[in-house]
């Protein structure tokens, strides 16, 4: 599984630099036809968020946006949350499982590698656009792709924190010694 998640996170990268490779026409394009579905998804599934009256939250094209505050969040803007979450949940869980095969035990180790492997990527990403003839380097997308893996990195870490603290009270009740991921018979 190592192996299956660290291609999966490859397989993610892959996907973002494919579609950070698009002209802006076709991510124009994309960005179009996704927001329409989202939108009419919600028209379907809660026709309440899409209309004037909305008190929380609102779907109108393009965007969601949230009510009491009157901010305006773009699709295109939670892709890169969405995009770098998936990438960050695989890179945090890869770290994990090869952190575990090296015997590395550090918590700030397993917390900081997949953090700082998502925010090269999410930087590599940025400078990519600006080889891409009508895109650009937006630093706003950096914060975007951070809330995503920083979440994921996060998730997977308190996961893995109780998947450990559990094996402990089982270590205790059942003789055995736990290390950070590795259960030996005492």
């Amino acid at each position: 599984t190592r192996w299956a998640t660290s291609f999966a996170a490859l397989a993610v990268a892959a996907i973002i630099f494919a579609l950070t490779e698009q002209p802006p026409e076709a991510s124009s394009s994309l960005s179009g036809a996704v927001s329409s579905a989202i939108l009419n998804s919600a028209e379907i599934a809660a026709p309440e968020l899409t209309e004037p009256s909305s008190q929380l939250i609102k779907f109108v094209p393009g965007a969601v946006v949230i009510q009491p505050i009157g901010l305006g969040i773009g699709f295109r803007q939670l892709a890169h949350t969405i995009e770098f979450f998936t990438l960050g949940a695989f890179v945090a869980t890869a770290g994990s499982m090869w952190l575990c095969k090296l015997r590395v035990s550090s918590h700030l180790a397993s917390a900081a590698i997949p953090v700082g492997i998502c925010a090269v990527y999410s930087l590599f990403d940025q400078i990519h656009k600006l080889f891409v003839p009508g895109r650009e380097f937006d630093a706003i997308d950096l914060g975007f792709d951070a809330m995503g893996y920083m979440a994921a990195c996060a998730l997977v870490f308190c996961i893995a924190s109780l998947f450990i603290a559990k094996g402990k009270r089982q270590e205790i009740a059942a003789g055995y010694s736990v290390s950070r991921c590795v259960y030996t018979t005492v």
